[in-house]
């Protein structure tokens, strides 16, 4: 009974962390770009002749939705991480202190992996926003300004241009996946070697004990 209403809590916990961080950030982007709207309009148009359309663009878009990113896939994540750690440790403890002490030095690697692998995700965490605000830039550049690119016929140039930025876009999101697949993967395995870990001294405490008896 008590293990069938924990599985019904975690379910509920699980839908809150998805509903609640991302009702949360979506509501502050509709909110940022109203205001960046708002910003934009009274300096229209001596200010806009001194930025590209595509910067703007990218600003409004790529750039702002770096807040959904933080709010819904940092935040609580983080939060997360800190709170059902300590809560199986201490549930751990009260059950038996041999366990606590089997799960923690794999609890600590977990906690010590963000750390360890920052600077490597943020290189390819910011060059793939990069690479996308200036794919975003160019294309609605390019876009806006088909007309003369028809006249002076530089068609090929342009779509070769548009060409590369996405080739570029796409090696860098292939990397940065490529390490957060690799990341996953690790907590996934040091989780995994944890959970057996204790199932091991269970077993030997349970054998230990019987063999008293």
């Amino acid at each position: 009974i008590l293990l069938g209403s924990v599985v019904g809590v975690a379910s509920l916990l699980s839908w809150a962390d998805c509903w609640v961080p991302h009702d949360l950030a979506y509501q502050l982007l509709a909110e940022m770009r109203i205001d960046f709207y708002d910003t934009l309009e009274p300096l229209a148009p001596a200010y806009l002749t001194r930025r590209r359309s595509g910067d703007l663009v990218s600003i409004a878009g790529a750039d702002v939705e770096t807040v959904e990113l933080f709010y819904a896939h940092t935040i609580t994540p983080a939060f997360i991480a800190v709170v059902v750690p300590a809560s199986i440790l201490a549930v751990l403890g009260a059950v038996g202190w041999p366990l606590m002490l089997a799960l923690a030095p794999f609890l600590a690697l977990l906690a010590a992996s963000p750390f360890l692998s920052q600077k490597r995700s943020d290189r390819l965490g910011g060059a793939v926003r990069r690479e996308l605000g200036q794919l975003n830039a160019h294309l609605v550049d390019s876009i806006q300004g088909m007309r003369e690119v028809v006249s002076f016929g530089h068609e090929n140039r342009q779509t070769a241009a548009v060409l590369a930025n996405s080739l570029r876009l796409s090696k860098a999101q292939l990397a940065f996946s490529k390490d957060q697949a690799f990341q996953a993967s690790f907590n996934e395995a040091v989780t995994g070697i944890g959970a057996l870990t204790v199932l091991a001294t269970i077993g030997v405490n349970i054998t230990g004990l019987a063999a008293l008896l």
